[in-house]
Order: C-alpha cells, then structure tokens, then sequence
C-alpha cells in the first residue's frame, strides 16, 4: 500500500522450512531490485525443490 517496490527470494531453509530475504527499494527501483534479487540468487544458490509432503489427517 505504501507504493514502495518489495522482492523476496529463497534464502534457504531452518528447520525444513523455507525462509526467504527481502529487498525493498525506493520508488521506481523495480530494475534495480530485481537485478540484486538475481544476482543474490544466483551467489547463494540457497534456491531448492519444494516437497509435497503427505497432508495430515484432521
């Protein structure tokens, strides 16, 4: 709502459960953000396959 640019990327997981890092820029940085997402991403390789675990029974 504020109208600021927001990109979050796979960090990677704790405890099996995937965590992701933020980037937030001023307005109109949507180039910049998406460049350091990419290059983060591509640095850490921090990305994995999601698991389909079974669903638990209620």
């Amino acid at each position: 709502m504020a109208g600021y640019p927001h990109l979050t990327v796979p960090m990677g997981d704790v405890h099996g459960l995937p965590v992701g890092i933020s980037f937030i820029g001023p307005a109109w940085s949507e180039a910049l953000l998406l460049n350091l997402g990419y290059a983060y991403e591509q640095a850490t390789m921090k990305r994995f396959e999601p698991k389909f675990l079974p669903t638990v029974a209620p």
